[in-house]
């Protein structure tokens, strides 16, 4: 039965989004009942039911070919509050603002969870070590328990009482372990929510060699879903190993749906060679509808996009292409005058 209800979670499709705009990874994030801090948490400690239902679930990830984490889990929970406050107690508010000493917070009572966040912020893997990960938000329909979150005593508390037009709320925090699982055929995928550029690291790592370079087109299949929005988190030296992982590829389809999330940041003079590369495996109408995707407008966006370092970078065209680099040259000349045409129209 748990089997079962296991692989028909993961099996389900999700749609809901990361903040980065990609589709979000299923996980499972099963709150365990008792109490455990950082240093005295360990499969070997758990206690009582604890220790039998992670059990289980280390079984069914052997079975399942999941992969298995112990976490702890902060939680925070925004409720709204009913303090019976009136009219004249705001008045009274009103007229002699009241201090920080007056303390009504007291007398209230939670009506409603109105927000709810959480996130992993340790990690423990399946053989006890613990993990280099980095913190999680996790989405409130991965996770389940046993016993509900509420029963437990905050470890913080915070009320704010009633403004006029805001406030009779109490945030409620709290830490949680956890028993995090995922499929491990998605392990790229979902590490690319974690720490994209060690990502980009490890499959460029697989693609420059000949033999696993089939494996690394493979991974690169399966983490394209997820992949745009990524340009603000991967560091500069990501974006042009993405580049020349694109290369590496030969599939001009692809290569445009890896580079073009990048946005123009990925437009510098260290990366003109391997654009000029790209170019000639491609063609240069692949390359200029490249830059026409990093230069196009945002939705919330004014103005059309920067190119930085414009002069550095004609100056590597030229060196890095003496005789082949007019397309790119014109192209970037015939930009810059439109950035002019735009600002100048901006100008009161």
């Amino acid at each position: 039965v748990l089997s079962n209800a296991v692989s028909g979670y993961f099996s389900q499709p999700i749609e809901q989004k990361t903040h980065y705009g990609h589709p979000r990874n299923r996980k499972l994030v099963y709150l365990l009942d008792h109490e455990y801090t950082q240093k005295g948490l360990s499969w070997k400690t758990l206690k009582n039911g604890d220790r039998v239902r992670t059990q289980l679930l280390q079984n069914l990830a052997e079975e399942l070919n999941l992969e298995l984490y112990l976490g702890l889990i902060d939680l925070h929970e925004v409720w709204y509050c009913d303090d019976h406050y009136d009219e004249w107690r705001y008045q009274r508010y009103r007229r002699e603002r009241w201090d920080d000493d007056d303390d009504d917070s007291a007398d209230y009572e939670r009506i409603e969870l109105i927000e709810k966040e959480a996130s992993v912020i340790h990690w423990l893997d399946s053989s006890g070590k613990p993990s280099e990960l980095e913190a999680l938000d996790l989405a409130n329909t991965d996770i389940c328990w046993t016993t509900e979150t509420e029963t437990f005593e905050p470890v913080e508390s915070e009320y704010q009482g009633y403004m006029g037009n805001w406030g009779n709320t109490e945030d409620r925090w709290y830490h949680r372990a956890a028993v995090i699982a995922w499929p491990r055929h998605e392990h790229y995928a979902v590490m690319l929510e974690f720490s994209p550029s060690q990502v980009i690291h490890d499959v460029f790592a697989l693609a420059s060699k000949k033999a696993s370079l089939p494996q690394a087109a493979k991974i690169v299949q399966q983490l394209l879903p997820y992949w745009s929005g990524l340009e603000d988190k991967a560091a500069p030296k990501a974006h042009v190993k993405v580049l020349k992982m694109s290369l590496l590829l030969n599939d001009a389809k692809v290569a445009q749906q890896l580079c073009t999330p990048l946005g123009i940041s990925a437009f510098s003079r260290s990366s003109v060679k391997i654009l000029l590369n790209l170019a000639q495996a491609y063609s240069t109408q692949w390359w200029v509808d490249l830059m026409q995707a990093w230069v196009a407008p945002g939705k919330h966006e004014r103005s059309i996009g920067k190119i930085k370092n414009l002069s550095d970078i004609l100056q590597a065209l030229v060196s890095a292409a003496p005789t082949g680099h007019d397309a790119f040259s014109n192209w970037l000349v015939r930009y810059q005058f439109k950035v002019i045409q735009s600002q100048h129209a901006e100008m009161p």
